[in-house]
């Protein structure tokens, strides 16, 4: 993300009073100038939101699954198969994604 956007969206986050974050994704980010229609920036700035939750806030993970691998949704993780991950943990350094993944592949 740019900088810029990063200020805003920093800021968005910032002067966001709820609780329910499905509200500031659809109707608070949606208003500030440099998301407004940009519907796609919003999906992979939640996607990205998504990723970090799942990995822990792995940078280098969510950087491999979003740049390098393509995923588009949470969704498309579902179609990794255990020795995907096996390589993710090497590439990224993690010994401990394959001790994560058994479990994982279990709830597959």
């Amino acid at each position: 993300m740019r900088a810029g956007r990063r200020a805003y969206f920093v800021s968005a986050v910032r002067d966001f009073k709820g609780t329910d974050f499905g509200t500031f994704w659809r109707d608070n980010l949606p208003v500030h100038p440099e998301f407004k229609d940009k519907p796609e920036l919003i999906s992979r700035l939640i996607l990205t939101q998504q990723l970090t939750a799942l990995s822990e806030n792995h940078q280098a993970l969510v950087r491999e699954l979003r740049v390098n691998r393509g995923v588009a949704s949470v969704g498309e993780l579902m179609a990794f198969e255990h020795g995907d991950w096996i390589e993710l943990g090497k590439l990224i350094g993690r010994p401990w994604l394959e001790v994560g993944i058994h479990s994982w592949v279990r709830l597959r």
